[in-house]
């Protein structure tokens, strides 16, 4: 519909009556849409004073848009379908039990948690560390190495002395596989490898050889948790070692000139690198760490009245085998950390460097007395 001045002129376009086209078109695509708001035709001109002024338009909403909720009514089939079942369930139902009497208190002792280590639990299987015997093989790269003898003093306790070659110490680098007993590690091996690197000073126990390991670093939970346990003062860490090989060209061979490097981090700090060439099988072996290792098992005090557990113990150790010992040339740099002191350990002198197969068997180990 067009507007003029003057009388509308009507147009057919498809329009419903009353409807404007665009409406029109809008509920053809399938919007819905409200009637065109009704035109009022222009008030006869007049003296305004004796006209009242027109009524304001007003808002009524769509019947459909506030319709009542639809309410829900119960199917009387489902009902008296229901009605049967639930009589014959009040007539069958038993009558209310007498109230019971509170269950005894559990006597003490009866409920135990299992576990050589912690969590405990009612089966013991969820501990961290199992039970020993443990089994150990490995592969070793051992550089010695000369360090200064006030600062390896420092790090030995009251009840040992300095060897009979003060400032002699080797740093090891270990890649290892361990199980216990029943040997089920090894058929899930994240629970049995891992790579562990240490510094072992020489030491004198009331005029015998031992040797102590004053700082360590680990790559595996449970190895740390093991180790403290036995002694060693493990602290998590990143270790890698080059790997000898028997097939391909990925890896040295067990020969003369067969390169090997090993390498330890902690707190995303590199702290020691070691390198080694080998020159041929080694008549000795290395000396430094062959004395017994004397470690300190130490648990602070929880309550302030209490006593701390702290105490030295041998290592231990029995069924020891030895692969053939090569020998060679070595290189070890120690570095800074602000939260490690190897570095006040550092080698003053580098003396050779050793590969090895090792395994052994431990069970427990004895009080220095």
């Amino acid at each position: 519909m067009r507007f003029r001045r003057g009388k509308p002129e009507e147009k057919d376009d498809g329009a419903r009556e009353g409807v404007p086209p665009v409406y029109s078109y809008l509920e053809g695509a399938g919007y819905r849409t409200r009637p065109a708001p009704e035109r009022r035709p222009a008030a006869e001109p007049g003296p305004p004073a004796t006209e009242a002024p027109p009524e304001p338009e007003t808002y009524e909403p769509e019947p459909e848009l506030y319709a009542e909720p639809e309410t829900y009514e119960p199917q009387p089939e489902l009902l008296e379908s229901a009605a049967p079942a639930e009589e014959a369930a009040a007539v069958e139902a038993p009558p209310a039990p007498a109230e019971a009497a509170p269950a005894a208190p559990a006597r003490p002792g009866k409920r135990r948690l299992a576990g050589y280590s912690l969590p405990l639990s009612a089966s013991g299987r969820s501990s961290l560390v199992p039970s020993p015997p443990w089994h150990y093989s490995g592969d070793f790269l051992v550089v010695e190495y000369r360090v200064d003898p006030t600062a390896a003093l420092s790090f030995l306790p009251p009840e040992l002395e300095p060897g009979t070659d003060p400032g002699a110490a080797a740093a090891i680098f270990a890649d290892w596989q361990s199980c216990s007993e029943s040997g089920e590690e090894l058929l899930d091996p994240v629970r049995a490898q891992y790579k562990e690197f240490f510094v072992v000073l020489s030491a004198s126990h009331r005029g015998n050889p031992v040797t102590r390991c004053p700082l360590m670093w680990v790559d595996q939970g449970f190895s740390l948790a093991r180790g403290w346990l036995q002694g060693f003062p493990k602290k998590p860490g990143s270790i890698w070692m080059t790997r000898p090989v028997t097939v391909g060209r990925a890896g040295p061979r067990l020969e003369e000139g067969a390169r090997f490097a090993a390498t330890c981090a902690a707190s995303d700090r590199r702290l020691a690198e070691a390198t080694l060439t080998l020159t041929g099988l080694s008549e000795t072996g290395p000396t430094v760490n062959t004395p017994p290792l004397v470690n300190t098992r130490f648990v602070p005090p929880w309550d302030p009245k209490g006593g701390s557990l702290s105490e030295h113990v041998f290592a231990g150790g029995r069924d020891r085998e030895i692969s053939p010992v090569w020998e060679g040339e070595a290189t070890l740099r120690f570095y800074e950390s602000p939260s490690d002191e190897l570095a006040l350990l550092a080698p003053l002198e580098v003396g050779k460097g050793f590969w090895f197969s090792f395994g052994y068997t431990v069970d427990g180990g004895k009080r220095l007395t």
